[in-house]
């Protein structure tokens, strides 16, 4: 685990219980929907451009192409004989779009075959 300071992390205006919130849901999921019984999780947070970046990776089985269009959709959930069937309601990722989008920034993944998956989050700098 590497860690770094925030000092040089540049100030946002946004509302930290909202962001805070999104962030847990990315590494809850990362954790939830990884079988494997060690898991790893890489939480990022840095400047790039105008936005502070939040990416959460992990090393599960990674999101199929097909279905990471629809992931940040309401209600939404992979087929329960991918991801083991974990309970819930589809409605995380929605949550983290929305609070993303809420603030003037963007929410996405990167999801090689086999290689885990990277979902973030970005918002505006002052």
């Amino acid at each position: 685990m590497t860690t770094g300071s925030t000092a040089s992390l540049p100030k946002v205006n946004a509302d930290s219980f909202l962001l805070r919130e999104a962030a847990a849901n990315l590494i809850e999921n990362a954790v939830k929907f990884n079988p494997a019984p060690k898991k790893r999780v890489e939480i990022r947070v840095a400047r790039e451009e105008d936005f502070l970046k939040v990416s959460v990776k992990d090393d599960g089985p990674g999101i199929p192409g097909e279905e990471q269009p629809k992931l940040f959709r309401k209600f939404y959930q992979i087929d329960p004989d991918f991801t083991g069937q974990i309970p819930g309601f589809g409605l995380g990722l929605a949550f983290v779009k929305s609070v993303a989008e809420a603030h003037g920034g963007t929410a996405g993944l990167s999801s090689p075959p086999g290689k885990g998956a990277e979902f973030h989050f970005t918002i505006p700098v002052d």
